[in-house]
């Protein structure tokens, strides 16, 4: 079990940095499926939009699957006005 110490700052006791999940979903092909079953606030969807592989996400609580939503659409959006680069820039902090 995590000490208190340990999750300190974060919003829930999976939560992982943006720049953690890029190097995950790297380890599958691109354009590869990422399935998350603890979707939280999205962070591994954004980074597998971001580095070009499809997500799946399965979120139980209600308000982390609204901000998930928003996330990803907020990436999906950006894509669509042909941004290029980093997409996480413009929905890293929007769960916050």
């Amino acid at each position: 079990m995590e000490s208190s110490r340990t999750r300190a700052g974060r919003k829930y006791v999976a939560q992982k940095g943006a720049l953690g999940d890029a190097n995950g979903v790297r380890i599958v092909v691109p354009g590869g499926l990422i399935l998350d079953r603890f979707v939280g606030a999205g962070t591994t969807g954004v980074a597998a939009l971001a580095e070009g592989r499809r997500f799946m996400g399965i979120e139980l609580h209600h308000g982390f699957a609204a901000i998930a939503r928003r996330r990803l659409a907020a990436v999906v959006r950006f894509r669509e006005r042909g941004g290029d680069g980093d997409e996480r820039r413009s929905v890293r902090r929007s769960w916050a």
